[in-house]
């Protein structure tokens, strides 16, 4: 998928956003995962940068047959192997390649984050929420821009791309504004009649029950003194050559 998201331009709609991650931000989740999970382990005697290091001496090291190649390409089974080596835990290792490589498990973050003193907080705590829906301003109302996800509320009402809000329990919508307005009058578990015209221009209605607004932030919490000592050893760490 890289030449088409990253080099490429579409004429044609795509439901990419809403099937496709890149790897960069997931590795990076994952990477913080694991690093987190050895340093707690491990009292910060052990780090992703152990991992990361191992893996280069054993795969990744200059001086092969030929230049800019290795010699021995590793496979998932040999990171796993690495990880169980220098945890110390196979049993560990195993668990976290079933879980977040090769499952699809995602990291509870919370207490790996919480030893750092960071918290997870509620962006919009008590705030309904339809989904991240983009829309624009079109024909006195409000045209959905892109696709809706599955994971979204509005998504059970049929709502889709090109389709053209009108009302919102009874509020007239004549643009993306309006819909925040009418939501501000509604909590977390209201149900709602939306009136829209399809992209066949179609009139509908659709009933719908709100959500909470799901996302969250990491928030620094004022530390304790065990907390701070994490939190002053794993982002003021000098490792492999640089400053985290």
């Amino acid at each position: 998928m890289a030449p088409f998201i990253d080099g490429g331009r579409t004429v044609d709609p795509t439901n990419w956003p809403i099937t496709v991650i890149s790897y960069y931000p997931f590795g990076g989740a994952i990477a913080l995962a694991l690093d987190l999970s050895l340093r707690a382990r491990s009292e910060s005697r052990l780090s992703l940068d152990d991992f990361m290091q191992a893996m280069w001496r054993k795969y990744g090291k200059p001086g092969g047959a030929r230049e800019g190649y290795v010699d021995r390409p590793y496979t998932i089974a040999d990171a796993e192997a690495t990880l169980a080596e220098v945890s110390g835990d196979r049993e560990f290792a195993r668990d976290f390649f079933a879980r977040y490589i090769q499952g699809h498990d995602a990291a509870d973050y919370a207490p790996l984050l919480a030893r750092a003193g960071f918290t997870l907080r509620k962006r919009n705590p008590g705030r309904a929420w339809l989904g991240d829906v983009r829309l624009e301003s079109r024909g006195g109302g409000a045209r959905v821009a892109a696709l809706v996800a599955p994971t979204w509320p509005i998504y059970a009402t049929g709502i889709d791309q090109d389709d053209e809000l009108q009302q919102i329990d009874g509020m007239r919508i004549a643009g993306p504004a309006d819909v925040s307005t009418a939501l501000q009058r509604h909590k977390p578990g209201d149900a709602v009649t939306i009136v829209y015209v399809n992209r066949a221009s179609a009139a509908k209605t659709a009933r719908v029950t709100l959500a909470e607004d799901p996302h969250v932030d990491v928030v620094a919490a004022a530390p304790d003194a065990a907390q701070r000592a994490f939190r002053d050893r794993w982002l003021n760490s000098r490792e492999s050559g640089g400053t985290r």
